[in-house]
């Protein structure tokens, strides 16, 4: 999933049924979703209702796409979303209303990510890449490390230096 998230090429997720747990991680690391408003359609991470955690990123990426209070409302009741929901939360940037439909809006999102420069498009993702690997190690630099990262400090000002070159790009 992070390969997808810090893709160079725009990577659109289109939901045809149910996308819970593992299907709904899966879109959120895609940079475009849409789903078909159908009754099958549910979107969510019900792993509270196992006892569990989302377990595939879940629990970083919604945050950042709805904010804290809806991913946190999300997540501790498991609640299952149609797409109407979904879309005014900011879950999904598109409802289709068929498979046609869900081509074509697929297709025109795509074009939309692109229009915005490919290349452009690739640096602001290589960016926002370099920035999440850098909260994630700053994060697990303050916990109790069951591994040590060799030259954490090196790797974090290597990022850095990433986001300096794509700024200094743009």
């Amino acid at each position: 999933m992070r390969t997808l998230e810090t893709s160079g090429k725009p990577v659109v997720a289109a939901m045809t049924g149910t996308a819970l747990g593992g299907g709904l991680e899966l879109a959120l690391a895609c940079h475009y979703r849409i789903a078909i408003d159908t009754p099958k359609t549910k979107l969510g991470l019900p792993e509270v209702k196992l006892g569990l955690l989302p377990g595939g990123g879940g629990t970083q990426r919604l945050p950042r796409l709805v904010g804290i209070q809806v991913a946190l409302e999300l997540m501790t009741q498991g609640k299952e979303l149609r797409p109407a929901a979904a879309k005014d939360i900011g879950l999904i940037d598109a409802i289709a209303t068929d498979r046609a439909d869900m081509l074509k809006q697929a297709k025109t999102g795509f074009k939309t990510i692109q229009a915005r420069s490919s290349h452009g498009m690739r640096r602001v993702l290589k960016f926002l890449a370099a920035i999440v690997s850098i909260l994630a190690l700053y994060r697990y630099s303050l916990s109790p490390q069951p591994w040590p990262i060799k030259n954490l400090t090196a790797t974090i000002q290597r990022l850095l230096i990433s986001c300096l070159v794509c700024l200094k790009d743009a």
